[in-house]
């Protein structure tokens, strides 16, 4: 559900993003300071608007808007946006979450989405009930995913902390989803967040769960790192014998890894 959410986010702007010859990093161009204005004007009534369809078109549309001028990304873009990860309707949080990441600022985003990962690290924690419990844990997971995807996307250091909170929760799916991505992120939070989570992951009773985020962990080890460490083959001592070198080799290596 997720992929296709954001697929029909990317679908709804340009097929890439546009830089604009009179915008610098620091300043819009007039235009597109009118533009902007219009813009957001636009969003915030869309976003009052009682329909969740619209809302969501709303921030498709302004994403568009700040598309136009991907050079420049004001930091109060991104703060409008924001308002919309709190919205009732998780469809629309989910939508502003991938919005955020593909269009805004990347490190007002973190800041946006780091406050909202140990709630929903919690509620993820807790086993649902059959009906509106898991339906509830369903559209927090797709929401956690989309946070997780636009943490990656933002790919700036400052998105290493919260993601190394998300690989280090109790949830194997979430490891499995946030080790799937944590590679792109160039923070030193990370590479020991991930042996962190390897030795939790390692000592929690055998599942395909279990199994799945144990590999993609060891995955997102090498794709971080490049390290060169053997990869473990099955039996827990190899997986004991491969932590000890890749600890060994962070431990050689953390001063001079960027």
């Amino acid at each position: 559900m997720i992929r296709l959410l954001l697929a029909l986010a990317v679908l709804a702007l340009p097929l890439r993003a546009e830089d604009c010859a009179l915008c610098t990093p620091a300043k819009l161009c007039a235009p597109h300071t009118e533009s902007d204005k219009d813009a957001c004007k636009k969003l915030q009534a869309g976003l009052g608007n009682p329909d969740p369809a619209v809302r969501k078109t709303a921030i498709d549309a302004f994403a568009a808007a700040c598309f136009a001028h991907a050079n420049c990304r004001p930091a109060a873009n991104a703060l409008l946006l924001g308002a919309a990860l709190k919205d009732p309707d998780p469809g629309v949080r989910i939508r502003a979450a991938g919005q955020l990441g593909l269009t805004q600022d990347p490190r007002t985003s973190v800041k946006l989405f780091d406050p909202l990962i140990d709630p929903l690290l919690k509620k993820l924690g807790k086993e649902p009930k059959p009906g509106n419990e898991e339906v509830a844990w369903d559209n927090d997971f797709d929401f956690m995913k989309a946070i997780i995807h636009a943490l990656s996307v933002a790919a700036v250091p400052e998105a290493g902390p919260p993601m190394a909170r998300i690989l280090c929760g109790k949830r194997m799916i979430v490891i499995e989803a946030a080790a799937q991505e944590c590679h792109t992120i160039r923070s030193k939070d990370l590479p020991p967040a991930i042996l962190a989570s390897l030795e939790a992951v390692k000592q929690t009773p055998p599942d395909p769960f279990r199994d799945r985020a144990f590999n993609a962990l060891t995955a997102a080890w090498e794709k971080l790192t490049s390290s060169g460490v053997k990869a473990p083959v099955a039996g827990a001592s190899d997986a004991n014998r491969w932590l000890a070198e890749c600890k060994a080799w962070w431990k050689a290596n953390e001063k001079g890894w960027k």
